[in-house]
């Protein structure tokens, strides 16, 4: 198996969710082949980067020049991964995905995009729409259009600014600080604002396009999808997890690997 890199701190809580949910799928995997116990754990080497100093360092979309801190400050930590030895890297985050093609550009490392992951599985359980929620950033960047654009998927429009607003607290205030309590209330009271006026939403993927946003639903932290109340969700974390480990233990090569025609990474 692979060793495997990652860019974690973008928030905490999701960083554990990754290396747990990694650790677990390594286990599934040697335990259905027979090994004998302990189960084998993979090889891990994480960079947690400081959220706030990153977040500080966010340019303009549509402005290259304004992005480069951003994209040094990714570089250095990714060559750091490398230089440890990584051989499959990844970013446990959504939104700093709007510059993966940028920060990777001269980085010896393959890297595992969450955009193609959320798409294919979005894909395969046979959704043609999908709801984007996560950071302003992310759902305005239009991050997400051109991975779910190559698997047939249309992205739904924006949720109101209201919304957008809601959302954006919900993630910093209240998930990034392990704050779970009624979260998934506040969740389903979210999405179906944000689903006000979509037709058939029974056929809709909400795509939980923020690593905390999966938090609301613990008991579905492993589920790639999985549906509550009648709404479809996907969850990004899982679907990044299967695509990261499908990597470490079959090779790079196949749907997996970072997408290169986002609009947002041109």
């Amino acid at each position: 198996m692979k060793k495997i890199g990652m860019i974690g701190g973008l928030a905490w809580p999701s960083t554990i969710d990754y290396y747990r949910a990694l650790c677990e799928r390594t286990n599934q995997h040697h335990q259905a082949a027979g090994h004998p116990m302990p189960s084998p754990s993979p090889e891990l080497v994480l960079e947690s980067l400081d959220i706030a100093a990153l977040r500080k360092l966010r340019g303009v979309v549509g402005d290259e020049a304004s992005w480069s801190g951003y994209d040094k400050h990714l570089r250095a930590a990714l060559m750091r991964l490398r230089t440890a030895g990584a051989e499959v890297g990844f970013i446990a985050s959504n939104t700093p995905h709007l510059r993966l093609a940028a920060a990777t550009a001269d980085v010896p490392l393959k890297m595992i995009s969450i955009l193609d992951a959320t798409a294919q599985a979005a894909r395969s359980r046979g959704y043609r729409r999908a709801l984007i929620l996560g950071t302003p950033l992310t759902m305005q960047s239009g991050l997400y259009q051109d991975a779910m654009a190559a698997h047939g998927i249309g992205v739904c429009r924006l949720p109101s600014p209201a919304v957008v607003e809601r959302l954006d607290h919900f993630i910093d205030v209240e998930l990034c600080q392990d704050d779970v309590q009624g979260a998934a209330d506040t969740m389903l009271t979210i999405t179906r604002a944000a689903m006000a006026g979509l037709e058939q939403p029974e056929q809709v993927a909400v795509c939980l396009a923020c690593t905390e946003l999966p938090r609301a639903f613990p008991e579905r932290l492993s589920d790639v999808s999985f549906r509550v109340d009648e709404v479809g969700f996907i969850n990004t974390i899982a679907a990044h997890v299967e695509a990261i480990f499908g990597a470490a233990v079959a090779g790079l090569d196949g749907p997996f690997v970072q997408s290169k025609t986002s609009e947002a990474e041109r």
